[in-house]
């Protein structure tokens, strides 16, 4: 599956133009399942899906690392 790429802004990134919402995977709701968010990162990466929204105001919750970059050993997840 090959999805459409957008210029973010005039950053100069390239991201694809279906991104995935991770509100639902802070303490927004409620308490989160960190196994289940990180299978549908995961699975959303290997669709190609290239901009994950983790923006602050969802709160505190382990999204923010996500955002930081790869696990160890998980390098070419990311680009």
């Amino acid at each position: 599956m090959t999805l459409t790429s957008r210029n973010l802004g005039r950053s100069g990134l390239v991201v694809s133009a279906q991104g995935l919402g991770c509100m639902g995977m802070s303490e927004f709701y409620g308490p989160g399942d960190e196994a289940e968010s990180m299978a549908t990162i995961h699975r959303a990466l290997d669709l190609g899906v290239t901009l994950l929204d983790t923006a602050d105001m969802y709160g505190r919750s382990s999204t923010r690392g996500w955002s930081a970059g790869p696990s160890p050993g998980d390098e070419t997840r990311w680009s």
